[in-house]
């Protein structure tokens, strides 16, 4: 008996996948390396994630930051469904408690992560490299994590081992022969986007969550990431990598002045920061160096990073260049990729003016 070739776009796919690509969309949200600086994208999707509002489509720039920014990112959004499914818990364990009916708030997040299918793009491409010179080649990839479709260029930026391990299925997105694109257009990554709700027979399938783990390994090496914080431009606190969490913690407890202090570097600059355990505990006008007190379980912070800030004094004028110690900082020292190294006590005699400014120059001498 003859069988005629099946007409259904989506055969290949997993009732999930399939439920998850059929869904509309809650929020787009895409990061990508053209632009200027990014804000606080964290910062402002966990207010919302928080709060149980709807995500709004947004699109975030990392410019020339490093793109470390770029994982970070894809590690932090596909975490907001589970953040978001925390939230609603407690609200409804708080309900529940007191006898009263759920919020409305709360009632309607629940419909919209059930309903619909947040998606996010993320796009590095530097312009100054040929594009069969990048990593993965020219093609795009879309990851299944945790009900988000993560549409990405280069498959390297799924790299930090916690997304890795978060990913259901992995598929690939090969730019020829795209039904929706002839890869000539501007904004192509856009297109590419679509790919899931609209050409989903365009996918080939990599790997699938009870797949051989080799092949997964092979097209996204593994890369651990441990995270203290980092200046960004506004000023406030963020995390970035540093190669070894432990040792850092080692010179921390190691390199201490007497009055609790030690001397931070972060990337080309200096600065003289308190050791503490919150950012209350920090002189008014001096810095501080620590572990970020949030998401407490169990007399443990889940946060797992360290953050680097200034406490400021009471009216201060945020716009004064003056009342800005890290406007010393290089704009590359801002970045996620900016390294922190704690330096021992003897490299003070070389570091000029961190009594005063609180920060100082660093010198190839340290």
């Amino acid at each position: 008996m003859h069988h005629s070739p099946s007409t259904d776009p989506l055969e290949h796919l997993t009732p999930d996948e399939r439920r998850i690509v059929q869904k509309p969309t809650h929020a787009l949200i895409e990061v990508t390396d053209v632009g200027d600086f990014p804000g606080d994208f964290d910062a402002e999707q966990t207010i919302l994630a928080r709060h149980l509002r709807p995500l709004r489509d947004v699109v975030y720039s990392i410019g020339k930051m490093d793109p470390r920014v770029l994982k970070y990112a894809a590690d932090f959004l596909t975490g907001l469904p589970s953040m978001i499914r925390d939230r609603i818990g407690h609200a409804e364990l708080q309900a529940a408690r007191s006898r009263r009916s759920v919020p409305e708030d709360v009632a309607t997040a629940m419909r919209d992560w059930e309903d619909k299918t947040l998606r996010v793009l993320l796009n590095y491409a530097p312009r100054d490299q040929k594009r069969e010179e990048r990593r993965n080649g020219n093609d795009f990839y879309l990851a299944f994590v945790d009900g988000v479709e993560v549409y990405a260029v280069p498959a390297g930026v799924l790299q930090y081992l916690k997304i890795r391990n978060k990913i259901d299925a992995l598929f690939r997105i090969p730019t020829e022969g795209h039904p929706l694109t002839t890869s000539l257009e501007q904004f192509r990554s856009s297109l590419y986007g679509m790919t899931g709700h609209e050409a989903p027979e365009h996918l080939e399938l990599v790997w699938r969550r009870g797949n051989c783990r080799e092949v997964l390994d092979h097209v996204i090496p593994d890369l651990e990431h441990d995270e203290v914080a980092f200046i960004d431009q506004p000023y406030h606190n963020r995390r970035i990598i540093t190669p070894d969490l432990s040792k850092l913690l080692e010179d921390i407890e190691e390199r201490q002045f007497i009055d609790g202090t030690v001397l931070v570097r972060v990337g080309q600059s200096v600065i003289r920061a308190n050791v503490a355990n919150c950012l209350a505990n920090i002189p008014e006008g001096e810095w501080g160096l620590w572990h970020n007190p949030a998401d407490i379980e169990e007399g443990e912070s889940a946060a797992g990073y360290y953050e680097l800030s200034r406490r400021w004094e009471p009216g201060t004028n945020w716009g004064s260049r003056g009342q800005f110690p890290s406007h010393y900082l290089s704009p590359k020292d801002r970045g996620i990729g900016a390294e922190v190294e704690i330096l021992p006590t003897s490299a003070s005699r070389r570091v000029r003016d961190f009594v005063r400014l609180g920060i100082a120059r660093f010198r190839k001498a340290l």
